[in-house]
C-alpha cells in the first residue's frame, strides 16, 4: 500500500544523488584538461563544526574538513582558491582532514588547474576520489530498489 510512496521518495533521493555524482564526475574529468599554473599554499587547517553534524545516540558529533587556501597567477591575474577536488571534503574523521592539511602545508608550491572559461574556478587535484564513485553506485542501487518496490506493488 505504501510501496509507491516509498518508491517515489527513493527515486527522488536516487536522482539527487546521481545528479550530484554526475556533476562531480564531469567537472573532475574536464579539469584534467584545463591549463595549469603554479600556486602556493597560503593556509592549511582543519575546520571543525557541528553544523550539519551527525548524531550518535542523541549526541551531536562534529564534522571535520580540510581548509586549504592557495594563491595563483593565471595569465597575469592573481587569484585565490580553496578547492582540492570537486565534490567537497566534509567528513567524520579528524585524521582524514589532517591528512590533507599535511599534504598541502603552507608555503608549498602546487600545480593549480584553472578553468579557461572562468579563471576563478580552480582545483588542485583533477578527477574525483573513489568515495565519490560510491555515491554513483549508491544512486543506482537506490533507484533499483525503488523500481523493485514498484514492481512488487503492481
Amino acid at each position: 500500500m505504501y510501496e509507491p510512496i516509498v518508491a517515489a521518495g527513493l527515486i527522488i533521493l536516487g536522482l539527487i544523488l546521481a545528479a550530484w555524482y554526475l556533476h562531480c564526475a564531469v567537472q573532475g574529468r574536464a579539469c584534467a584538461k584545463w591549463p595549469t599554473c603554479q600556486g602556493i599554499i597560503e593556509q592549511a587547517y582543519v575546520e571543525v563544526t557541528k553544523d550539519n553534524a551527525s548524531y550518535d545516540g542523541g549526541r551531536r558529533l562534529p564534522s571535520y574538513w580540510p581548509e586549504i587556501e592557495y594563491s595563483y597567477t593565471y595569465r597575469g591575474v592573481h587569484g585565490y582558491g580553496d578547492r582540492i577536488y570537486f565534490g567537497g571534503m566534509r567528513g567524520k574523521s579528524r585524521e582524514g582532514a589532517e591528512h590533507w592539511v599535511r599534504r598541502y602545508p603552507p608555503g608549498r608550491k602546487v600545480t593549480v588547474y584553472v578553468c579557461p572559461k572562468d579563471p576563478n574556478i580552480t582545483v588542485l587535484e583533477p578527477g574525483i576520489p573513489f568515495t565519490h564513485h560510491m555515491a554513483g553506485i549508491g544512486a543506482v542501487l537506490i533507484i533499483g530498489l525503488a523500481i523493485g518496490l514498484l514492481v512488487k506493488a503492481s
